[in-house]
């Protein structure tokens, strides 16, 4: 369903301006995406908020997806324990 969903986005227009990801690397290859990690240039999100934000602002190509990206899709979202 997700695929479709894509390929009608695609369809439309919003290729350059949509970006698939998934929270492993097993979704994200199902889903012809990358890791949300990987879309936020923050590498493996374990460091202080802070570092994490330095880091993106680092890279020109996460800054660029910040800014190009107009839909955001994340397959398989968990809720997290509590």
């Amino acid at each position: 369903m997700l695929r479709a969903i894509v390929a009608a986005l695609s369809a439309s227009g919003k290729k350059d301006t949509t970006f698939v990801t998934g929270t492993t690397g097993i979704a994200a290859c199902n889903v012809g995406g990358v890791t949300v990690h990987s879309f936020a240039g923050c590498g493996l999100g374990d460091e202080p908020l802070g570092e994490m934000v330095a880091k993106m602002e680092r890279s020109s190509h996460a800054k660029k997806r910040w800014k190009q990206g107009q839909i955001l899709v994340i397959d398989e979202v968990h809720k997290g324990r509590k």
